[in-house]
């Protein structure tokens, strides 16, 4: 189907707005504090970080290789929403369905992917080439489709888990919505070519895990839920957020054409972008039953869906729709603009992100509010801080690596597999915190605390000259416990290499 010169202009002018959005977004926010830990692993092109796959510290590795300027940091953020959309109009041969689907998808994304560095960005690019390969796959039924599509799996599995979810859905399309026996083993086939493409991805992972004790795969499977209780409020989140996705501007017409629908599962591609999303959804709702949700997890699902609907609805119903939907996004876009022109000493909300964004505001500052104390201090002793967050925003803004210490929290432990305190041992460190919080964490480790706070507006820190460091008292209070807590070698798992305990307690175990 063609589409109208009326029509074509009215989705240049959506893109176009929504791109200036998005760049107007990524250079006024400031760096976050999650944003800030991303950017430190960064400094090192490693095999593994603790928290995560490693995808979005090689990003961002390159990235500052060009600049440390958040724009340039935040390319990415800019750029995969118009190359996805781009794409995906000329892969479908610029039909009015899919410049709708395309449309649908960045309003989607520009109201919940940050326009900051995250690893959901890697994820949204890998996972959406890798359901558009397995279209074409399906189309065409070309073995290089599947590779291609393992391909991408592979790599969005460097960057989140959470892609494998359409291993399954494949499949479950394979089996149960692909006619004849012979197409059924075609498609059987090309799922082991896809798994076989994949595979190198997954074993190079799991060799940086058992370098490092399988720690990043037991903090995403286990030590993440730690302390979490079974809520209702957690299903009842995720339940809201797939409405706020969905929108009741495309329920409406997706429940008036139920038969549309069905008819449209009864086609090869369709029903493939239908399960690309179901399926991952289905699976993250099961797990809301008793985890809390990251509820931007599956954003990287939801462009299956609105393709899906871009070609199973009727398209003058989808035509009214899309252009409601689109114009209530851009509202969103202007209501965030203008919150965002608030200045910030007018921002009385209660919302932690605008907690957040507050205090990031005013850490721009923090060089200068640090620039005495830290000049009086011991140059060759390392900065540390109370948190992972306040440790990579300091070191964000004061351009030198500060380190968390003392915090036995289960995010943010990078620190764990990159600093080696007893190299410190006997020496003096510097310690900043935020506020007048008491040094409790530092306690016993010391010979002797020299304080000073110093505040500058709404800025308060606490720099402390920690003397004569007792490295042997830390690493049995402190190190010990964070070892058995999440460096444990799980039930059933080889026996791992372990640079933790190798840094820390000089033997693997």
């Amino acid at each position: 189907m063609g589409i109208s010169r009326a029509s074509r202009n009215f989705f240049i002018g959506a893109f176009c707005l929504f791109a200036l959005a998005r760049l107007f977004f990524a250079a006024v926010l400031p760096v976050l504090g999650d944003e800030a830990y991303y950017i430190t692993w960064g400094r090192e092109l490693r095999a593994l970080y603790y928290d995560q796959p490693p995808m979005i510290g090689w990003w961002l590795w390159a990235l500052q290789k060009v600049s440390l300027h958040p724009l340039v940091l935040r390319l990415p953020v800019l750029l995969i929403p118009t190359v996805l959309g781009a794409w995906a109009i000329l892969r479908l041969k610029g039909g009015e369905r899919a410049w709708i689907g395309a449309l649908l998808s960045t309003c989607a994304m520009g109201v919940t992917v940050p326009m900051v560095m995250t690893t959901d960005v890697p994820l949204v690019l890998f996972t959406v080439l890798a359901v558009g390969a397995i279209c074409a796959a399906i189309d065409s039924g070309s073995k290089r489709w599947f590779a291609v599509a393992g391909a991408c799996i592979g790599l969005g599995f460097l960057s989140k888990y959470f892609i494998v979810l359409l291993i399954p859905a494949y499949f479950l399309h394979a089996v149960c919505f692909t006619s004849g026996s012979k197409n059924r083993t075609r498609a059987l086939r090309g799922g082991v070519i896809l798994l076989a493409a994949a595979a190198p991805f997954a074993i190079f992972h799991l060799w940086a895990n058992w370098q490092e004790c399988w720690a990043n795969l037991i903090f995403n499977f286990s030590s993440r839920h730690m302390g979490e209780s079974r809520a209702r409020s957690s299903f009842m989140e995720f339940a809201g957020f797939q409405l706020l996705l969905l929108s009741p501007l495309l329920l409406i017409p997706a429940l008036r054409s139920t038969r549309e629908l069905r008819l449209a599962l009864g086609r090869p591609v369709l029903s493939w972008l239908a399960l690309s999303y179901a399926v991952p959804v289905l699976a993250f709702g099961y797990s809301a039953l008793r985890h809390a949700q990251g509820l931007h997890w599956m954003i990287s699902f939801y462009p299956g869906l609105y393709f899906f609907l871009g070609y199973a609805l009727p398209i003058e119903r989808l035509r009214f729709w899309s252009r409601l939907q689109v114009g209530a996004s851009l509202v969103g876009v202007v209501a965030a603009t203008a919150l965002l022109l608030t200045p910030s000493e007018h921002l009385t909300y209660r919302h932690r992100f605008f907690r957040e964004l507050k205090r990031a505001r005013e850490l721009k500052r923090t060089p200068t509010v640090l620039e005495a104390a830290l000049a009086a201090a011991p140059t060759d002793a390392p900065l540390l801080a109370e948190s992972y967050s306040n440790a990579a925003t300091l070191s964000y803004h004061l351009g030198r690596p500060v380190y968390q210490f003392g915090n036995l929290g289960k995010f943010g432990r990078n620190d764990d597999l990159t600093f080696d305190l007893s190299a410190h041992a006997g020496r003096d460190l510097v310690y900043i915190t935020r506020g007048k919080k008491p040094l409790r964490r530092v306690e016993g480790f010391f010979r002797s605390v020299e304080s000073q706070v110093i505040r500058e507006g709404r800025l308060k820190y606490r720099v402390s000259i920690l003397r004569g460091f007792d490295f042997d008292a830390y690493r049995n209070a402190v190190l010990d416990q964070i070892r058995n807590t999440y460096y444990f070698e799980p039930a059933g798992f080889p026996p791992a290499a372990c640079s933790f305990t190798r840094l820390h307690f000089g033997r693997r175990t």
